[in-house]
């Protein structure tokens, strides 16, 4: 997972661009989802595998669990960058 909080615009395709310190730590691209309070979350692909075999292993029975695995797996994207880090 990505730390730390930058401002950055968002252009008129609804690109923005990664730090450079962000594309150095995964630069075969990123994950990103909805995370906790609504926030932007940001991680390696392993890392969000990881993230998904502990989702996995919670319990089913229980509603807030399920609730979380959905909110983190359904809302999530792999993305790439492009040539200008976006």
């Amino acid at each position: 997972m990505f730390y730390g909080r930058f401002t950055h615009s968002i252009d008129k395709k609804g690109r923005m661009t990664v730090p450079s310190a962000y594309r150095e730590l995964a630069p075969e691209g990123v994950v990103v989802t909805r995370g906790i309070d609504q926030c932007i979350m940001g991680l390696t692909k392993e890392a969000f595998q990881n993230l998904v075999d502990s989702i996995s292993s919670l319990s089913l029975t229980d509603p807030t669990m399920r609730a979380f695995g959905r909110q983190i797996i359904s809302n999530s994207a792999s993305l790439e960058y492009d040539s200008a880090g976006r």
